[in-house]
């Protein structure tokens, strides 16, 4: 008898569908189990990171799934130590995140943010610089998945050039320009009007946007943070990037806490051109249903023995 926990806010009409679809697996839902019940456990569908301690009580366990696109969250020291299966919903944000991005770069390019702070302030902004042409302009992503794949594929037809890094190269699509392994970043840097980072927040990605990559920056670049989390370990010289000209805009969705969230004496809250987005990205009404069908879909496989989809490397977190 296979134990599944499902340790995470599941929609009642999506618990209610995995529950029909394997009838001889006992699934829990609440948010905290018993010793006993942790005992079970053979698996888990989770958002978040899991306690080591929580872990240490769950001797059976040998699969962990997340909601997120990246692992780095669920490789705990307890995880890590014993090697679990780590699998993640790396795919399904691709559409609700690249159409954020897009809305980022006009909204920053059209100066959207600072008419609505005139408007919420009943001041009319008539010293508004000149906007920013968006065709004909060169979008680089750090990171060419799904999600970075899927940003370029709508980038292109709006005249777009599109450059992108990625740890592995292969077959590059007609709608990019060049695709160079993580070595080019500086290249890419240089380059790019608009530089979005599209990697998960891996052990090995930590710190890549530091001064001098900032400084690599053209002055008039927007630099968008989708799900780097620790790509940036220093907001201060982001801050400091955006007071002094080094870049012309940010638009961060992610940051580099534990929960992702902005923490509250962030410099970022105060500095110039900087567009805070409350996790907008991952804000999508198919959300569930991506994420049951690819979780159902490894259930499956797990329960058979069979290769996993999206299985996350450890000392990467992807």
């Amino acid at each position: 008898m296979t134990t599944i926990w499902l340790r995470l806010d599941f929609p009642e009409w999506a618990a209610d569908r995995v529950r029909s679809s394997f009838p001889d697996v006992t699934f829990h839902t609440d948010a905290e189990l018993s010793d006993e019940a942790l005992a079970e456990v053979n698996g888990m569908f989770m958002s978040g990171t899991i306690a080591d301690d929580v872990v240490e009580r769950m001797p059976q366990v040998r699969w962990l799934h997340s909601t997120y696109g990246g692992a780095g969250t669920m490789m705990t020291p307890a995880v890590t130590a014993r090697k679990l299966t780590l699998t993640t919903s790396k795919g399904t944000h691709s559409v609700p995140f690249s159409e954020f991005t897009i809305a980022a770069i006009f909204a920053m390019a059209k100066h959207i943010p600072r008419a609505v702070r005139a408007q919420s302030e009943h001041r009319w902004d008539a010293e508004i610089p000149e906007t920013m042409e968006v065709f004909g302009k060169t979008l680089g992503i750090v990171g060419f998945g799904a999600i970075g794949s899927e940003l370029a594929r709508i980038a292109h037809p709006l005249g777009m050039r599109v450059i992108a890094t990625r740890q592995t190269l292969g077959e590059k699509p007609e709608y990019v320009d060049w695709i160079k392994t993580p070595d080019a970043l500086p290249e890419l840097l240089a380059e790019s009007d608009f530089v979005v980072l599209a990697v998960p927040g891996a052990p090995d990605l930590a710190g890549i946007i530091n001064e001098q990559a900032l400084r690599s920056m053209k002055p008039t670049a927007v630099l968008i943070n989708l799900t780097a989390r620790n790509a940036i370990p220093d907001e201060e010289i982001v801050a400091r990037a955006l007071r002094e000209g080094w870049i012309g805009g940010a638009v961060f969705n992610v940051f580099n806490t534990k929960r992702g969230e902005i923490a509250e004496d962030s410099p970022l809250w105060d500095a110039p051109n900087m567009l805070i987005s409350p996790r907008i990205a991952a804000l999508d009404p198919r959300k569930w249903e991506r994420l049951t069908e690819l979780f159902m879909e490894n259930l499956r496989r797990f329960i058979a023995g069979d290769e996993m989809i999206n299985v996350a490397e450890y000392g990467k977190g992807y």
